[in-house]
């Protein structure tokens, strides 16, 4: 229902359609299963973009746009797992 304009600004912005083989950088991306803004698998598509090795993804249930609520231990573990992997980054520099 959007303008014809509005929905080409919305494609230009999705990542996963350009060609990311020459990225060098590292991503870490978390994305909630409850995002009602970004539906996840829009960093699926992401994280298949861009060259193997470069992308960790941690789906997250109980995580929406930018609200968490009722986390399993398990989910809370893959908080935790993309926190380190982002202190590790940091570490590297």
């Amino acid at each position: 229902e959007l303008p014809p304009a509005v929905r080409a600004d919305i494609t230009a912005l999705d990542l996963s359609q350009h060609d990311l083989s020459a990225l060098r950088a590292r991503l870490i991306l978390v994305h909630g299963f409850d995002d009602a803004l970004i539906p996840y698998p829009q960093s699926k598509a992401l994280a298949r973009a861009v060259p193997r090795g470069q992308v960790r993804l941690y789906l997250i249930h109980g995580l929406a746009h930018v609200d968490i609520h009722g986390l399993a231990p398990a989910d809370a573990q893959k908080i935790l797992c993309a926190i380190d992997a982002l202190l590790g980054e940091q570490a590297l520099r």
